[in-house]
């Protein structure tokens, strides 16, 4: 079921494709041809975390205040939960060990007074966050675990995705079970992202996992009501994979088309109505995985298919326009590309195929195969960059 038509002032109906012959002016002066470049973002500072093996093996970040939780599995039923200091990246503890019952850990979410992990191995561990200490662990048949990949806190409740099953909601008060959903009419289909905003939960669907299609379920954050199934070619899905919200915004990021490549799905909040389908060109796509929002911008982080070592590209949250794609590729990639205001941003991030990225103040964390880059964002610089 799709959502309502397009509101005022937004441009709809069709992909928007940013395309190299519109970025570049050429001026013929004295016989030469002069390139007129207009005012870029600059380079982001840029420096790698001393951190241990363990953040090597990231598979989730939640961000709670003045902390960065980092899920990491170590192997195939191990696991651990690092706490940093967002101001400075500090290691203040890891958490491991059969007492915190973390399990192939897929997914954490943060409320302020707990951490919630969702263990691949079909359990959900609750911990206090002012300590780390460990509160309960839930698991068995009635909570409907079938391989949680994704879990958000909202509202009192948490809500717990599976890719074989369904979602579970809680009581973020106690850890009691309140209700699986998993019925057909809810058109789960392999879900691996979810997040809440604007009174309603958003679960994205990966689809078949062949690179074809995918889709986005709503659902009523009060009841767990099924409010529509978002999918279709007009919204662009491709094996969906990670969500954001902000700003009246949902950001679902697809891992395809093709085997490099992607794009980003903008949609209206209040209605799940598509707003617009971001790719190709300067917005330089390449594989999206992790996606965060700071406000003004959004970041994606492309792991990498045709593009050593991958890259982070920066979003204006405002209008989904491209800022700028860093990444060490040589400036002559971005300039063919018809890229001009990032052309001289690229080069010294020496990213790992990143695969999640979180926003915490100024700093934007981006965690890869061999390491932890924090970049160091100016923040009163404006959010740049519009659609064609």
């Amino acid at each position: 079921m799709e959502g309502a038509g397009p509101g005022p002032g937004r441009r709809r109906g069709r992909t928007i494709t940013l395309l190299a012959a519109a970025a570049v002016a050429v001026l013929a002066v004295a016989g030469a041809a002069v390139l007129v470049l207009p005012t870029r973002p600059g380079r982001i500072p840029v420096h790698v975390l001393p951190v241990g093996q363990n953040i090597n093996s990231a598979t989730a970040i939640a961000v709670d205040g003045p902390h960065v939780w980092v899920a990491s599995e170590t192997d195939r039923w191990g696991g651990s939960v690092t706490e940093l200091d967002a101001s400075d990246g500090r290691w203040v503890r890891t958490l491991s060990g059969a007492r915190y019952g973390i399990h192939s850990p897929t997914a954490i979410a943060a409320d302020g007074a707990h951490l919630w992990v969702a263990n691949g191995s079909g359990s959900v561990t609750e911990l206090d966050a002012s300590d780390g200490g460990w509160v309960r662990t839930l698991s068995g048949a009635r909570y409907g675990f079938k391989g949680p990949t994704a879990i958000t806190v909202a509202g009192g409740h948490v809500w717990v995705a599976s890719y074989d099953g369904g979602v579970t909601e809680l009581d973020a008060g106690d850890g009691r079970w309140v209700r699986t959903l998993s019925a057909a009419r809810y058109g789960f289909s392999a879900p691996n992202a979810i997040t809440v905003a604007g009174g309603l939960v958003w679960v994205a669907n990966e689809g078949d996992g062949d690179g074809r299609g995918g889709s986005v379920t709503e659902l009523d954050a009060g009841d767990g009501g099924w409010v529509r199934t978002l999918s279709g070619a007009r919204y662009g899905f491709n094996a969906p994979y990670s969500i954001a919200s902000a700003g009246g915004r949902i950001w679902v990021t697809n891992l395809y088309p093709g085997v490099d490549g992607g794009s980003v799905t903008e949609l209206n909040a209040s209605d799940g109505s598509w707003v617009a389908t971001l790719t190709g060109g300067c917005y330089s796509f390449d594989r999206p995985h992790g996606i965060a929002v700071d406000g003004s911008h959004i970041w994606v982080a492309n792991s990498g298919a045709s593009q050593a070592g991958g890259s982070v590209t920066e979003l204006n949250a405002s209008n989904g326009g491209w800022i700028q794609t860093l990444s060490d590729g040589t400036w002559i990639q971005s300039l063919l590309r018809g890229c001009i205001p990032g052309v001289l941003a690229s080069g010294g991030y020496h990213f790992s195929n990143p695969g999640l990225v979180a926003a915490v103040g100024p700093r934007i964390w981006v965690f890869g195969r061999d390491g932890v880059r924090v970049l160091t964002d100016p923040a009163a610089r404006p959010g740049r960059g519009g659609r064609p």
